[in-house]
């Protein structure tokens, strides 16, 4: 076997520019897929995590159809005994509660439709990431009764500054008029303009009083340590609930439940990223193919003489295939040396994308990306390519099988 590497790795430089030209696109290939792959779990990665730590949290308990419909009366009853039974299950790490509704809020300068939500503001700084990031005034606290926290875009539209005075107005759970008197007590950034475009958050307690939910609460937020764990832990939490009376009103979602558009979104950018790498690697393997191919019209006279001194067809099977083993294998391992350094280079040091940050902060991405290198990215790419080479490889030996050394001596 040996010996069949080493004459191989000799056939592949007979023609150097050739095979340099083939390495050069074996290795190119290599590197792009690593690296774009990288940057799409990358990019999927930052856009989950700053959609889960602002707002949605990793899973929700939340009454049946209030994912659905959204309606003020699909409260849960009783929220306090679900939070302490859900506390005391293994893998969760904080959870905190929230009251929704929908109301108009109002400044002196214009008025826009937006979604109240009442947290409790030392709990809800373990959940999410609201607490920091605050870009103007500051972070609400227990006293702060008449409170209210803006997304930055809500803030421009509204033209509402730190300390200015908030209206909202709505309807309460049992059909009353919601309205309250609200002073800006911040003005946040969260990366999601469309959360920064239509939400307020004020103290929980304020939320139940004027939209009169008498104690109950929309949304119980959990978050955990262990994200590839999530369906497991949702398991043992409706396990752990089944117990508890009114549990069978009750679901608790996962994040990709909560937002099935951003996982439909996902899985769109990953479907058309492989296009795009099946075109590369087709591309690549039509150049592997001519190398191969040209090297075998070259070399038919050469097999002639070796299959008429007694060289068994299947020994130069053996050796185009190893030819494809070689030029394939040193190929890759430039690719996956260069392709790794670069990866990792981007992931140390990000890239910005400071021209396009507007349309990025619309689907919940900050101007800059961290590539993540991983074991999926390193070896699926180059995993791939060497099996599609392979199989052209295939096709030059089955060339070879099917020639006759007396037909083969005669071609000059």
């Amino acid at each position: 076997m040996g010996m069949t590497i080493t004459i191989a790795w000799r056939n592949v430089w007979r023609n150097t520019r050739r095979s340099v030209l083939t390495l050069c696109a074996i290795a190119f290939a290599t590197i792009l897929m690593i690296f774009m792959v990288s940057m799409q779990l990358g990019g999927y990665e930052t856009m989950i995590y700053n959609t889960v730590s602002i707002h949605t949290g990793h899973l929700q308990l939340q009454r049946k159809g209030y994912q659905e419909q959204h309606k003020i009366h699909q409260a849960i009853d009783d929220p306090q005994a679900y939070m302490k039974t859900i506390q005391s299950v293994a893998g969760v790490d904080a959870i905190t509660p929230r009251v929704k509704a929908f109301a108009l809020a109002s400044t002196q300068k214009a008025t826009y439709g937006c979604l109240i939500i009442g947290i409790d503001p030392e709990s809800e700084a373990r959940v999410s990431t609201l607490a920091r990031v605050i870009q103007e005034g500051r972070y609400l606290t227990p006293g702060d009764s008449d409170g209210a926290l803006l997304g930055r875009i809500l803030a421009q539209n509204l033209g509402a500054r730190v300390g200015d005075e908030l209206v909202i107005l709505g309807q309460g759970m049992d059909g009353s008029t919601a309205a309250a008197i609200l002073r800006v007590q911040g003005i946040y950034r969260s990366g999601m303009d469309e959360f920064d475009r239509s939400v307020v958050n004020i103290p929980i307690e304020t939320a139940e009083d004027v939209f009169s939910t008498r104690g109950k609460v929309h949304e119980i937020v959990i978050t955990t340590k262990d994200f590839s764990g999530l369906t497991r832990l949702a398991r043992a939490i409706r396990k752990r609930l089944s117990s508890l009376p009114g549990a069978d009103k009750l679901v608790v979602l996962t994040w990709d439940q909560i937002l099935p558009g951003l996982k439909q979104g996902i899985q769109l950018d990953m479907i058309s990223g492989w296009i795009f790498y099946m075109i590369l690697i087709l591309v690549v393997a039509f150049g592997t193919l001519n190398t191969f191919l040209m090297a075998i019209l070259e070399r038919t006279r050469e097999f002639g003489v070796m299959m008429a001194m007694g060289c068994a067809k299947k020994r130069i099977v053996v050796m185009i295939l190893a030819e494809t083993v070689v030029l394939t294998g040193l190929g890759l391992i430039i690719g996956i040396v260069l392709g790794c350094g670069v990866t990792y280079y981007y992931q140390v040091h990000g890239i910005v994308f400071e021209e396009i940050a507007d349309v990025m902060g619309q689907w919940g991405l900050p101007p800059e990306i961290r590539p993540r290198l991983s074991l999926i990215s390193i070896v699926l790419g180059p995993l791939i390519i060497s099996g599609i080479s392979f199989l052209v490889g295939l096709y030059p030996a089955w060339r070879v099988r099917s020639l006759h050394a007396a037909s083969a001596l005669k071609t000059w």
